[in-house]
């Protein structure tokens, strides 16, 4: 086939490796690995760009510099010859391995990469790429500090990005390195000059899992990822499937619904501040009536994997039709740790089995507004503190609707 226009080049570590990428429990196997629909595969589809990526699980910035240079990591003398493939951009995502080390050292460790990188790549746009969310000494905390010192010595081509690492304490898989890759596709098209070079992203060929302007991703259940996921993360994947709609068993909306049963519970995180309120609504039902379910929203600090700062859970009793179910919560101030993130899990009941369709988080300015507000047609009504919002709107039995910004 003909090559891509753009060419692009990533370095990084256990994640941008693909480590448990088709698994959602941070799993091992070679089979599970991979680099195709990891964040480096999606977004150079997305940018036309022929890529290579170069990257191993447990690199630190050290190992990566000693090695970046090489055609093979443990061959030393093995060296590569840039002049062939010189990019556009060169992304990299390195430094949750070095974590411990003093910052100090960190910096300088990271500024001797980019003497190099500078050295190999003379011409290419270099940016640093990290994620907020696991550690309070993480790396991405002030990858700015580092850039802005070498715009300060005369760096005109560089930049960073920060991505929220919504994964808990494990890797990302499919679709949250789509999410990677969409916001890194909207960076790199930001910096890079556009003029007559068409770096314009086309749709990702994998779903994302991250959620846009404080909704979740895929509350309908209906995109799934190449490998099966879904977007939603369980602890086991024991009493929890995506069920396709049948005619005795429909879904509320589309053509797939969420299955829980006894217990089993899926969750998922999304980036939050202190003092935002958010406001859920979500069509259930039960198997037979009398089922219960619980709806939680909590908010954690920067390592997003250790108990939340704030919880508020409610139970709720189901019939065997669709129901709307609503919960507004606000993510506390003044903490001791600061706020990052909220998540959001629905648990069935000990020996109930419920069903889950049409899920919406959007940010309100107070959960009194959760009342929603007339939009002028029958039927219809927005979850907004303002004005009627102006998006599309979901289409399903309650006579209130849920209107999307």
């Amino acid at each position: 086939p003909e090559r891509p226009p753009h060419k692009l080049v990533f370095y990084g570590d256990s994640n941008l490796a693909g480590y448990s990428l088709e698994h959602e429990q941070n799993q091992s196997g070679q089979n599970l690995r991979g680099s195709y629909n990891g964040y480096a595969g999606i977004v150079s589809r997305m940018l036309n760009a022929e890529y290579s990526n170069i990257s191993r699980s447990g690199a630190s910035i050290n190992t990566l510099h000693a090695s970046y240079d090489r055609i093979d990591w443990y061959t030393p003398g093995s060296l590569w010859n840039f002049s062939n493939f010189q990019p556009h951009a060169v992304v990299i995502n390195i430094g949750a391995n070095d974590v411990g080390r003093p910052k100090k050292k960190i910096k300088k460790d990271y500024h001797a990469l980019l003497d190099d990188m500078r050295a190999s790549y003379p011409d290419a746009y270099i940016m640093l790429y990290n994620a907020w969310g696991w550690d309070y000494k993480e790396p991405a905390n002030y990858i700015h500090e580092v850039i802005a010192e070498r715009v300060d010595d005369g760096e005109t081509n560089m930049s960073f990005a920060i991505f929220p690492w919504l994964f808990e304490q494990w890797h990302g898989c499919e679709y949250d390195h789509s999410g990677m890759a969409h916001l890194l596709a909207d960076h790199l098209v930001s910096v890079l000059d556009s003029e007559g070079d068409n770096w314009t992203p086309a749709a990702a060929d994998v779903m994302t899992g991250y959620g846009i302007d404080g909704n979740v991703a895929n509350g309908g259940f209906e995109e799934i990822a190449p490998f099966g996921g879904y977007g939603w993360r369980y602890y086991t994947d024991t009493g929890v499937s995506r069920e396709r709609a049948t005619e005795v068993r429909g879904a509320y909306q589309g053509e797939h619904y969420l299955q829980l049963s006894n217990s089993a519970a899926v969750h998922q995180p999304n980036p939050v501040m202190e003092g935002e309120t958010f406001a859920v609504t979500v069509q259930m039902r039960g198997a037979n009536g009398g089922e219960k379910v619980d709806i939680t929203m909590d908010f954690r600090d920067q390592k997003m994997w250790t108990d939340p700062l704030e919880s508020t859970t409610k139970t709720h009793d189901l019939t065997d039709d669709w129901q709307e179910f609503d919960m507004c919560a606000t993510a506390p101030t003044g903490t001791a740790k600061p706020v990052f993130h909220t998540r959001l899990t629905f648990q069935a009941g000990a020996g109930s089995k419920v069903d889950i369709d049409n899920v919406f988080m959007l940010t309100v300015e107070e959960c009194d507004d959760l009342g929603g507000q007339s939009c002028g047609q029958d039927g219809d009504s927005c979850i907004s503190g303002g004005d009627c919002c102006s998006g599309s709107c979901s289409k399903g039995k309650p006579s209130r609707r849920v209107c999307l910004p």
